[in-house]
């Protein structure tokens, strides 16, 4: 998985079994909050950004939102989205976002070079049990 220059290591918490564990920090645009386990009954729904159809090879005219909330509904902020393109190609602004204040993280996606249908998922939990899948037609330029 490729990391995000703004996703940095910094000394080595602990040595377990021989290997060094690192704590990473993600920066998500000037955000402050503080990176947090995702809570037990958290989901994740898509906001905006799904279903649109663009040009192969450019980016998607919106971003691709999404929003996660704890199991009373509540936005959690510091929740680590994993985002990866499925099927069709492209490039995604970032693979790993955290979430705001409002708990909402995104990506701007820019199509691949073949036309159709293509898809990316946003994934929270260690056990990628939470999902989001974005839909988007590729078409050639007019």
């Amino acid at each position: 998985m490729q990391m995000d220059s703004r996703v940095r290591a910094s000394r080595p918490v602990a040595i377990v079994g021989g290997v060094c564990v690192m704590a990473f920090a993600i920066a998500c645009g000037g955000g402050s909050s503080p990176l947090v386990p995702t809570p037990a009954g958290s989901s994740i729904t898509i906001v905006s950004g799904n279903r649109q159809t663009g040009t192969v090879s450019r980016p998607l005219s919106a971003p691709l939102v999404v929003q996660v909330q704890d199991r009373d509904g509540d936005p959690v902020p510091g929740v680590v989205v994993r985002w990866q393109i499925v099927d069709g190609g492209g490039v995604l602004s970032n693979s790993m976002t955290a979430t705001d204040a409002n708990g909402r993280s995104q990506v701007i996606w820019t199509l691949g070079a073949t036309t159709g249908t293509a898809n990316v998922t946003a994934v929270i939990g260690s056990l990628a049990t939470q999902t989001a899948q974005f839909t988007a037609t590729a078409v050639r330029p007019q």
